[in-house]
């Protein structure tokens, strides 16, 4: 077997599989359907394997053909990705770049990251917003937000950053003298501080593995903000139910302590997210691929 394989055939190879048929296939390309049967047929030639069953009304690959496009297929990807950042480091960033996220997000994450970036792209003019609102990102003039929670509007691009989950703290401070917590239902025994509606009422929370509990609550302190809602917490207010980031160093140093530490929210996602009206720009992807790993790092820490 001749191991010098044309690379453009396996191209075409996945863009095969991809379309469900060499007749889509050749639509999307714009190249005739003999083209693509001929360079199939060269493939499996090359390779001494039948990559695809076909007949008159139907193709689908062979269990050979489907691994050898899984693995192609993800390598075609890192190649792609890789090309688009290579040419992305050499362009020069202009004008302005507007992000948005949580006021949260805002004041913790954004300010390293931002600056960061902005020391890699001098002439980009860089604005970050923080909103605990949805706002209209195209009227706004907003080029990328992060985004805490489902996604509900199928007019955006989106691209998840990882899963966070929700914990319940509070101050040595304020659990001493008080009764004690071991079930969700002594909650109702202390002082809720919530900072989301969607929490002013009920809590609902899964122990590790477990199927969701839930308990009626009746906050002492609401605010609309987690990091007010964190001070309160600080200061010897009541539990709080918060991001499990926003706690991790108050945690390790001993200023927090997880209340019912076997019982979390179920995961929440991060995305960021962009108008699909308009082509993804050079600025957004650059800025994706320069945080969404320090961010998953961040968020995961």
């Amino acid at each position: 077997m001749d191991t010098q394989v044309d690379y453009n055939q396996i191209a075409l190879f996945i863009e095969i599989v991809d379309s469900g048929s060499i007749s889509e296939a050749a639509r999307r390309l714009n190249q005739a359907k003999s083209n693509l049967s001929r360079a199939l047929s060269s493939l499996e030639s090359q390779l001494g394997a039948q990559l695809i069953y076909r007949n008159t009304r139907s193709l689908h690959p062979t269990q050979a053909g489907l691994n050898f496009y899984e693995k192609c297929k993800v390598a075609y990807s890192d190649i792609n990705h890789n090309i688009a950042s290579l040419k992305l480091n050499e362009q020069t960033l202009r004008g302005r770049f507007c992000i948005t996220a949580a006021m949260d997000l805002a004041q913790t994450i954004f300010p390293a990251i931002l600056s960061d970036f902005s020391r890699l792209h001098h002439e980009l003019q860089i604005e970050m917003r923080g909103e605990n609102k949805m706002i209209d990102l195209v009227r706004e003039g907003i080029d990328l937000a992060v985004r805490i929670g489902t996604l509900n509007n199928s007019n955006l691009k989106a691209a998840k950053i990882c899963d966070l989950s929700l914990i319940l703290v509070a101050t040595n401070t304020y659990l001493a003298g008080r009764p004690k917590i071991k079930t969700l239902e002594n909650l109702k025994d202390h002082a809720i501080i919530s900072f989301n509606k969607n929490f002013e009422k009920t809590l609902s929370l899964s122990r590790r593995g477990g199927s969701l509990q839930k308990v009626n609550i009746h906050p002492c302190l609401l605010a609309n903000d987690s990091l007010v809602a964190k001070s309160f917490t600080l200061n010897d207010s009541g539990i709080a139910l918060l991001p499990d980031f926003l706690c991790y160093e108050e945690i390790k140093s001993g200023q927090l302590t997880r209340v019912l530490p076997d019982f979390a929210s179920r995961p929440v996602p991060i995305h960021f997210i962009w108008s699909q009206h308009q082509t993804t720009s050079p600025k957004v992807r650059a800025f994706i691929d320069f945080s969404k790993d320090r961010m998953k790092k961040f968020f995961t820490a």
